[in-house]
């Protein structure tokens, strides 16, 4: 049969034409890309000699990374701020508070956490995967596996001091230990989070200064003060997802499913707690190993770690940053992305590392007398 040359005519004028919109499409893809990445490499020299898809990739980490690491930081400065005030009341108070802090990490703290990274990888793959409800039910596992885990740590709590005793601790730091370590309790993350962050840091500098200072209540204040901090952060950040509704698109309600497939999270979540164990007891067993010195070698350990916990911060947004993309490209099947975000996640982590042992290396001398005014 044969055909009428005005359909060749119209299926080459289709085939330009979609040809000409694909181009246009392309090149206006490539200056959206070009134009977000020129916003922070305004160099010539640097955009001439870094590949494009290197230079977007490390543009969209960075805008994540900004509102992490102040997020994260800002949950530092509530134990931070603790610190402090305890060192004004003595390097007695504040290797107490050190000994429970280095309690808390190394028994549950460390070990939550760990469990809890495996919500971050099966949450981002859910969610780069456009599966938004099930993101609500595996947040729903995580917190009844976290819930369940709670039962053996306070009972390891409520025994510490029987036990750190044992191990040749200080009676005197014990004590305080014990009231500290009764408070004490986990943190969460996310964006909003930085406005609850920043609204607990205001409540618990003025709650500190009350309890201390104004009533005179000395560490009980400072144990007291430290756990409303814990709940104003709780309580600020639930308010707000529930006022901006940030829940309703992954939060179908409870559901059965979160009894199921608990195989699947916790081959994720053991190996995830053993890497955060190790590596968070290489700075806790130094606390107590200190406090089998003495209050003085505590306290200067304890401040030793503050120190590191802030520096950590840095490291610790970039992998949240890359976790968050890698995820998600995985879960959209985007290999070739998830590993560009892994190379450039990389490369940044080892500059900045670089770039924080310059500043700890030139402030060693003086960087002490921000806790306490001890020699």
């Amino acid at each position: 049969m044969n055909s009428v040359p005005g359909e060749h005519q119209d299926k080459s004028s289709t085939e330009k034409t979609n040809a000409v919109v694909g181009k246009r499409a392309l090149m206006s893809s490539r200056a959206d890309m070009e134009g977000s990445s020129d916003k922070l490499f305004c160099c010539r020299w640097v955009r001439y000699r870094v590949p494009l898809a290197h230079r977007e990739e490390l543009y969209h980490i960075l805008r994540m990374i900004g509102p992490l690491l102040l997020s994260r930081i800002l949950n530092y400065l509530l134990p931070f701020v603790v610190t402090m005030f305890s060192g004004r009341l003595g390097n007695e108070v504040m290797a107490g508070y050190g000994l429970a802090c280095a309690t808390i990490n190394v028994t549950t703290a460390a070990t939550g956490t760990g469990l809890g990274l495996a919500c971050d990888t099966l949450v981002s793959q859910t969610f780069g995967g456009k599966n938004l409800r099930r993101v609500g039910v595996i947040l729903q596992r995580g917190i009844i596996i976290l819930l369940l885990f709670c039962l053996p740590c306070w009972g390891l709590l409520i025994n510490a001091q029987a036990i750190l005793l044992c191990m040749g601790q200080s009676p005197e730091a014990m004590f305080l230990h014990q009231l500290q370590v009764s408070y004490l309790q986990n943190q969460g993350i996310i964006l909003p989070q930085m406005y609850a962050a920043a609204l607990a840091n205001i409540a618990n500098l003025v709650t500190n200064y009350i309890f201390i200072y104004w009533l005179d209540l000395g560490v009980i204040g400072s144990a007291a003060a430290n756990a409303l901090s814990q709940i104003y952060i709780c309580g600020f950040l639930f308010a707000y997802i529930r006022w901006k509704k940030l829940h309703v698109k992954t939060w179908g309600g409870w559901s059965v499913e979160s009894l199921h497939e608990w195989g699947s999270y916790m081959k994720l979540a053991v190996p995830s707690t053993m890497m955060t164990c190790f590596e968070w007891w290489v700075y806790e067993f130094g606390g107590f190993f200190a406090g089998m010195l003495g209050e003085d070698e505590l306290a200067a350990q304890h401040v030793v770690i503050m120190v590191a916990f802030i520096t950590y911060m840095f490291p610790l947004s970039i992998q949240a940053a890359a976790c968050a993309r890698v995820g998600n490209a995985l879960g959209a099947g985007d290999t070739a992305r998830a590993i560009l975000t892994s190379k450039i996640s990389f490369a940044l982590s080892a500059s900045i590392a670089v770039v924080e042992g310059v500043v700890l290396g030139s402030t060693k001398t003086v960087i002490g007398y921000i806790f306490t005014s001890d020699e």
